[in-house]
């Protein structure tokens, strides 16, 4: 209860400087802590520039002003289905969005009346690729799905803070450009005089490969085969591809990955094909093959795995979009990684010669929940440095207010 309301009265700081049309010098003084000296200046403050905008019936009343960007609860994907030659929405459509790597997720909405969805309640680590197709009510995939990017913009900020120093005797030089500073501070600060003038350096980089024109129902494939690229050295496409990729297994013009007992799907320029059709191929017709290991959106034969092969194409394709009829792909960042902060095994027998605990940061926990009464306990031990520990705790509450709070406490020789 103390943090959330050392936040509200910070907060409340802030608005009031906000108000403020005169000129205020060092502004962030009245923030850096909330001692008495900081908020009798900040007091004065106000007398002197007059403020009248401040109503206390309506701090006790817990009115404060409403929240245009309220905080995230859980990710969210949401975007349009719309038709492709009309670009109308399409209302009643159903969206089913999976996850193509690693973590098998399913996700399946309806689209309202204008067209839109919405997937909610997401919670996932790290970045995740999805895959999200829609249908119609005819059962039809003539459509197209455009994706909401303006959850991940930022919104604009009408208030630039002004440029202070908080102590005096040591005033801070900005320069905009190199060419402001002397010759001499300039060798003191980058001793150049200790330099050595280099040569001409060239620096060279692959050109980024465009599309080739091949609509991809996925998003990465585990494993690549450069046709066109290799020599004309073997019987047909599979002799060359046997006993190239690790875990999967030719028997009798099919392909075995690793803990499947059914063969993997094989499709020709998308188009499912069989085996024996493919080994008749010259191998000079082919361009690549993309293996992929877990091909969920394919259905239940694509639980098997999936190998993708590529004919060569006469002339330059047109494709607008890489995306299959129907479908879209995206990645979506998920939450990052909570890490485990070292704190010494004290419990356990120690050495008998024992190095001093001189650690800056004694003790850290990014998960503490407070009781209904807004009450956590926690314990450490200290080091070996004594002097003042500073203890810093911030947090947000069930409504999505940030709070924060820094006590302090002396540790005796």
């Amino acid at each position: 209860q103390r943090t959330i309301g050392l936040w509200q009265n910070c907060r409340l700081k802030f608005n009031e400087l906000l108000e403020l049309k005169g000129l205020i010098e060092e502004p962030g003084y009245y923030f850096k802590d909330d001692s008495l000296s900081t908020t009798l200046a900040l007091d004065n403050l106000m007398l002197t520039h007059g403020y009248r905008h401040f109503e206390w019936k309506e701090i006790s009343e817990d009115k404060y002003p409403k929240i245009e960007y309220p905080a995230e609860e859980c990710i969210q994907v949401r975007g349009t289905v719309k038709s492709i030659l009309l670009k109308k929405p399409i209302p009643d459509c159903r969206v089913t969005m999976v996850s193509l790597k690693g973590l098998f997720k399913f996700y399946q909405v309806t689209t309202d009346s204008l067209g839109q969805f919405l997937f909610s309640n997401l919670y996932f680590n790290d970045t995740i690729p999805f895959s999200l197709q829609a249908i119609n009510k005819k059962g039809k995939r003539n459509t197209e799905i455009a994706l909401d990017r303006q959850s991940s913009i930022s919104p604009p900020s009408n208030y630039l803070p002004s440029s202070y120093q908080y102590i005096q005797s040591n005033p801070v030089n900005i320069f905009a450009n190199l060419g402001e500073l002397s010759q001499e501070m300039i060798d003191k600060k980058w001793r150049l005089s200790d330099t050595i003038l280099l040569e001409d350096i060239d620096i060279r980089a692959a050109k980024a490969k465009k599309n080739e024109g091949y609509v991809r129902i996925y998003d990465r494939a585990d494993y690549v085969f450069e046709v066109a690229k290799l020599d004309d050295v073997y019987r047909n496409i599979f002799e060359m591809m046997d006993g190239k990729v690790a875990g999967m297994e030719l028997r009798e013009n099919a392909f075995f990955i690793r803990g499947n007992e059914q063969p993997a799907l094989l499709l020709l320029d998308g188009v499912p094909i069989n085996g024996d059709f493919i080994s008749d191929l010259s191998l000079r017709s082919f361009d690549k093959i993309e293996v992929v290991k877990y091909a969920p959106q394919l259905g239940s034969k694509g639980n098997n795995g999936a190998i993708f092969f590529y004919l060569k194409r006469g002339q330059q394709q047109t494709y607008i979009s890489t995306d299959a009829l129907g479908m879209k792909k995206t990645t979506v960042v998920g939450y990052s990684v909570i890490r485990q902060f070292y704190s010494p095994q004290y419990a356990t027998n120690l050495p008998t010669e024992m190095r001093n605990d001189y650690r800056s940061t004694l003790y850290w926990n990014p998960i503490v929940r407070t009781d209904s009464l807004g009450r956590a306990a926690v314990s450490f031990l200290n080091g070996d440095q004594t002097g003042e520990v500073k203890v810093v705790v911030e947090g947000v509450t069930a409504d999505g207010k940030l709070c924060r709070g820094v006590g302090r406490y002396n540790v005796m020789p």
